[in-house]
């Protein structure tokens, strides 16, 4: 599909919008940050949409510039992760809560699965940006080596190796957070 229009670059934007969305939040670690990568790689996609080779996939292209501008946003001194001391609260301050019904899990399971789940994501956020974008592309995004190649421009092997790498630092955090959890 050609990008001349508006209405097609639209379409374009809905067919990769939540992969490029998914990639963005393993790479920020939050929403907000999310977000405003993700949009703002549309538009710099969208401004520089005559470089685009419509004969090659457009999601790809998509997420090279969300990573270019992620590492970016790390390499700059201005780059501060904000976080929301009100987002667990509702509008009048009070935290949000809601009566468990028999359908819901166990609140330990639920509460379980979140901790996994955050250990994970303080792991991808420990590594440097080349290492998480290459393991988020693999593991959670299930793209092959020579995709992910194409995606970072570096050879097949830089790719195979950065997640090999990741991985590795990977497991040394989460053991090293269990060891520490272990000690208290």
């Amino acid at each position: 599909m050609e990008m001349s229009s508006a209405e097609s670059f639209a379409e374009l934007v809905r067919e990769s919008r939540q992969k490029a969305y998914n990639f963005a939040y393993r790479l920020c670690g939050n929403d907000s940050d999310a977000s405003d990568l993700m949009q703002e790689a549309y538009v710099q996609a969208y401004a520089s949409h005559d470089s685009f080779d419509p004969s090659r996939p457009f999601g790809p292209w998509v997420l090279r510039i969300i990573h270019n501008l992620f590492v970016n946003r790390v390499k700059s001194a201005h780059a501060r992760r904000t976080v929301s001391l009100d987002e667990n609260l509702e509008n009048d301050g009070e935290p949000r809560s809601r009566p468990l019904s028999a359908g819901d899990p166990e609140p330990a399971d639920v509460l379980m699965r979140q901790e996994q789940g955050d250990q994970v994501q303080k792991a991808l956020a420990s590594l440097e940006p080349h290492y998480r974008s290459a393991v988020i592309l693999c593991d959670v995004e299930g793209w092959s080596y020579e995709e992910i190649a194409r995606v970072l421009s570096c050879p097949v092997g830089t790719v195979k190796s950065r997640i090999f790498q990741a991985r590795k630092k990977m497991r040394k955090y989460c053991d090293d957070l269990d060891t520490a959890g272990s000690r208290s």
